[in-house]
């Protein structure tokens, strides 16, 4: 194949991976086969079959070996430390009573939020707790 067509065959797979949410994978095959298409370009590999090989081992290499550290690297895949999680230890305002057993709301970072106790207590309007956990869109809270 000739050189440019695996240019051309390259940037169609990086294009791609523009359309493909969250996939990363398009970006390797398209990375290989503008190697591939460099390697032909300056006339080290003629044979149309070994330029398959080549390109697909590299596209595959790449892609077992890269693909995580890279989505790592660009913060692309769910860290447990997303911002709900951060607000365990926070502290917040009752503003509506936390029954024993039951729901009650809180104000916390500006957003009111239903809330539980985890405690078997019940706390009053106007106090202040303490963030123990997140539950879905039910906050677990502590008296202080």
């Amino acid at each position: 194949m000739q050189w440019w067509w695996w240019i051309i065959l390259g940037v169609v797979f990086l294009a791609a991976e523009l359309f493909l949410p969250g996939s990363f994978v398009a970006f390797f095959f398209g990375i290989a086969a503008i190697c591939m298409g460099v390697i032909t370009g300056i006339g080290v590999i003629n044979s149309l079959w070994i330029q398959w090989l080549i390109f697909s081992a590299v596209a595959i290499i790449t892609l077992l070996f890269l693909r995580k550290p890279l989505q790592q690297r660009l913060k692309l895949l769910n860290n447990s430390n997303n911002t709900v999680n951060s607000f365990a230890g926070e502290i917040a305002l009752v503003i509506e009573d936390i029954p024993v057993n039951g729901i009650g709301r809180i104000e916390l970072r500006g957003s009111s939020w239903s809330a539980r106790s985890k405690a078997n207590d019940r706390i009053v309007v106007g106090t202040t707790c303490q963030v123990e956990s997140i539950d879905g869109l039910t906050v677990w809270v502590k008296t202080e």
